[in-house]
């Protein structure tokens, strides 16, 4: 009983994190859908991220032992997974505890970070590198079998514990995952910077559009492509901002006003990316708090006469055990 609490517990906080009208499908080689989240669980894949937010890391495991996969190459264990029991592949999805975002008005290091973490998850579990990572196998839908081996969502510090975080990056050509959203998110931006005064004096906005679109497919030159339904979203973010606010130059010679323009997009951002923004300046009093958890912890264990150890620290401060492992010079220095 209690076991099926915590599952339906985590499947609603799913529910609630998906975008309000997300990109969903019952058979994703015959094209995508957008529906009211409330109509779109009732297909087989979904849309798990806001647009140019990151809640979920998601990976494509082609493996008959996709059940078991993540404790035998040693990866953390993913908060949803997704198990095909035609065949045994399955995907997971790991769910940050903070918001990333992937707008040009970011702060570039933690895209970065996101970005080194996602390629060192993928090199652990071997993931499929041409998996688009738009939509994935839908956890409320009763063609998958789901399961849910970690219930507390990850920071990337916790995900980098497991991995390598020095492999290369990658050519434009090879960005795989996150990488090749950003890129062409940036691209396409200072394309149009150039090109949205002469076309707002002699087109109209669906022009526009139609034209960003075109370069949005231009410059995704990538070796794994990203899904038509991506360059669709990037396309329009870019269009309907720069068509309806964008006054600078674009040639790169004011860009103290370019600038300007740019921060007043960011006054534009919906809740959901004002969260997000907020929850990244905040990181450093996460950092702190976390800090005085543990120190608390070991004190109270210390008065208490009993041992320290990583795992009865976890347990006093109720915090993860990657998480003390993080910190675990603490527990010397109290």
């Amino acid at each position: 009983m209690a076991n099926a609490k915590i599952l339906e517990s985590t499947l609603n906080a799913y529910f609630q994190s998906l975008p309000h009208i997300p990109y969903a499908s019952d058979n994703p080689n015959y094209g995508l859908q957008r529906l009211p989240k409330e109509l779109a669980i009732k297909r087989s894949h979904i849309q798990h991220n806001p647009e140019l937010l990151v809640h979920f890391l998601a990976f494509d495991i082609d493996r008959a032992d996709g059940y078991s996969w993540w404790e035998d190459c040693g990866a953390p264990a993913p908060n949803y997974l997704m198990l095909n029991p035609m065949n045994g592949h399955a995907h997971y999805l790991y769910r940050l505890e903070t918001f990333v975002s992937l707008t040009d008005r970011s702060k570039p290091k933690p895209k970065a970070y996101l970005q080194r973490v996602e390629r060192g998850l993928m090199a652990r579990l071997d993931s499929d590198t041409g998996y688009g990572g738009l939509i994935s196998k839908n956890p409320l839908n009763l063609r998958w079998h789901t399961l849910t081996p970690a219930i507390q969502p990850y920071s990337l510090d916790e995900l980098a514990d497991y991995v390598d975080m020095d492999i290369p990056k990658p050519r434009k050509r090879d960005q795989t995952g996150f990488g090749r959203h950003c890129i062409l998110f940036d691209e396409l931006r200072w394309w149009a910077y150039k090109h949205v005064n002469t076309a707002r004096e002699s087109s109209s906005y669906d022009d526009w559009l139609d034209r960003c679109m075109v370069a949005s497919e231009r410059l995704n030159t990538f070796n794994n492509a990203l899904p038509y339904s991506s360059l669709k979203s990037t396309a329009k973010s870019v269009a309907r901002w720069t068509w309806d606010h964008y006054t600078g130059s674009g040639n790169g010679k004011n860009r103290g006003r370019d600038a300007k323009q740019i921060e007043e997009w960011q006054g534009g951002l919906n809740l959901r990316d004002k969260q997000a923004v907020a929850a990244q300046q905040t990181n450093v009093q996460r950092k702190q708090n976390t800090e005085q958890k543990i120190k608390s912890a070991v004190c109270r264990l210390k008065r208490d006469g009993k041992r320290v150890s990583i795992r009865s620290v976890a347990a006093e401060s109720r915090l993860s055990n990657p998480t003390i492992q993080k910190y675990k010079e603490l527990l010397k220095s109290v």
